[in-house]
């Protein structure tokens, strides 16, 4: 818009009214535009304060609302006055009000005033109920943080509420935690200590003279913790999560008995069930600081016969990925870039060098998947994904040309919920399999040098613990909700290559259960692992 050098006698510039006709339409679509964002930048009024309803026999409502302007009785209430809070929590919840024209606060929950008994609703803010501190429902003022107390009570003075802390909110069972229990003393307005009497589900404690009580909590799941005594108000109440534990002795134990399981399946010219099971066994193997080139059938067979897991993954690839052999046998199936990058993290795990082993260079042939900046089918994700962790494995250049189109074309495809699937079509979802192992590869080039790809990496991970289940597991996808150990698995790989082993006891559940505990579940008296529950051991 052009403006004129000359000033009005306010000092305001004046317009050159030809630009302005020519540009007025422009002008008014902008106008609309800033008017949009300028009501959506408008905050809406609210208080947040933490509101605690305690009727005769029970609590009603506890928790923190966001206050906002209400209306009671056709007045007007703004979202600073303590009425507009009780109304913010009947809403949350769902719990009924009644008022009487002078704002006088009739009923919660059905609870009614009884005059003819003196029992009335009260309230406390701050946990003072001393006037002019604390006025009448419709004037009270509160702000951010406040604490909003109500009662229902026939005693005169009120009775003081108890409050309860608990030294942890999360705890491992049969550990020990601590519980103090105070009060708010109305004649000297402070908190002090009392001794009082607790509530852990069917048991009854008690504090002592100091308010202070030490226990522990045999059973996993959510604990609800409240304290009682005679002539107060019941406390707040507690959740504290009791999570089941797998001992360092019992994760040996159960991977010692898995590492069994796997021998036990070997055949003796070394292989496990098929040459993909077998590289995964050789990384398991490793894993658990097992070396695979020794493992082996040794019972009733000649040591000159004897043939080790690594010895079937040489023969395998002297054969079934060597282009020679495959160029005269037509018949048989082509490899696909996974059974390359598959065969690759084995090779690594066992300590071979994955350019020499078997006198194939596997970098160089996986090498030739590589097609319009990516590799394998352009259909499939997972192929790429696995690429990336195997050049890292053979010690490629993170500036590697085909390694960094890898890593771009993995991120092109990573979904708006932070999720990936197996199929790049834009129609497919988020599964938890793929997540997962796009999170380590994506880890893995991150600590390569590649930079940039901590929030890919932060939203594939938010998104794979948003799908953790009640019972500590994980699913496949929103589709096939049910837990099992396949995707467990991956999600716990995840979980501790992203944000470290002491991530996983962050991810206790309501139930108690997290993954480590769900796997556990899992494992069969023979050593190995079912599915999912109830399920037989699989490889």
């Amino acid at each position: 818009m052009e403006v004129r050098k000359n000033k009005l006698k306010s000092g305001s510039w004046i317009l050159d009214l030809g630009s302005w006709r020519k540009k007025k339409s422009f002008l008014i679509g902008v106008s609309s535009w800033l008017l949009v964002f300028c009501l959506l930048a408008q905050p809406v009024l609210a208080t947040t304060v933490f509101v605690r309803i305690e009727g005769p026999t029970k609590q009603i409502f506890q928790g923190t609302v966001n206050s906002k302007n209400t209306n009671i009785q056709g007045v007007p209430i703004a979202e600073n006055i303590a009425a507009s809070a009780i109304e913010a929590a009947a809403k949350k919840g769902n719990f009924s009000t009644d008022w009487s024209s002078a704002l006088f606060l009739n009923s919660i929950a059905g609870i009614n005033s009884d005059p003819s008994s003196y029992s009335y609703w009260n309230y406390r803010h701050n946990y003072s109920a001393e006037w002019p501190k604390v006025q009448g429902l419709g004037v009270q003022k509160i702000k951010d943080g406040d604490n909003l107390l109500f009662f229902y009570t026939n005693v005169w003075p009120y009775p003081q509420p108890i409050i309860l802390e608990t030294s942890k909110s999360n705890v491992k069972v049969g550990k020990e935690f601590s519980l103090t229990t105070k009060f708010f003393d109305d004649s000297a307005q402070i908190i002090k200590s009392i001794s009082t009497t607790v509530k852990i589900g069917n048991q009854t404690l008690s504090t002592d003279a100091n308010g202070n009580l030490t226990t522990s909590i045999s059973e996993t799941g959510t604990h609800v913790i409240y304290a009682e005594g005679q002539g107060f108000i019941r406390s707040n109440r507690v959740n504290v999560l009791i999570g089941q534990v797998v001992s360092s002795s019992q994760l040996n134990q159960a991977i010692g008995n898995s590492i069994r399981y796997l021998r036990r399946r070997q055949s003796k010219n070394g292989r496990i069930e098929n040459p993909a099971v077998s590289a995964w066994a050789a990384i398991a193997f490793a894993s658990a600081n097992v070396n695979p080139n020794s493992v082996m059938k040794r019972k009733r067979i000649p040591r000159k016969k004897r043939r080790s897991l690594m010895d079937y993954l040489k023969r395998y690839s002297r054969k079934y990925l060597n282009r020679k052999w495959l160029r005269k046998h037509k018949k048989v199936a082509r490899p696909l870039a996974t059974d390359y990058a598959r065969q690759i993290m084995a090779i690594y795990a066992a300590g071979h060098n994955p350019r020499k082993f078997a006198g194939i260079n596997h970098i160089k042939e996986i090498s030739r998947f590589f097609i319009k900046n990516q590799f394998g089918s352009k259909a499939l994700l997972n192929d790429d994904i696995f690429t990336i962790i195997a050049y890292r494995a053979s010690r490629v250049s993170s500036k590697n040309y085909k390694y960094r189109k890898a890593i771009e074309f993995v991120l092109k495809n990573q979904k708006n919920d932070g999720g990936f699937s197996y199929s790049t079509n834009p129609r497919s979802t988020s599964d938890i399999d793929t997540t997962a192992a796009a999170i380590q590869a994506l880890v893995i080039a991150r600590k390569s040098g590649v930079k940039t790809l901590d929030g890919s990496i932060q939203s594939a991970y938010d998104y794979l613990v948003s799908k953790q289940n009640k019972d500590g597991g994980f699913p496949y996808s929103s589709q096939f909700t049910n837990s099992s150990s396949q995707s467990t698995s991956w999600a716990t790989q995840a979980i501790t290559s992203w944000k470290g082993a002491q991530a996983l006891d962050g991810l206790t559940t309501s139930s108690g259960s997290n993954p480590i505990s769900y796997l556990s579940q899992l494992q069969q008296s023979d050593g190995g692992f079912g599915y999912a529950i109830n399920n037989a051991s699989t490889a």
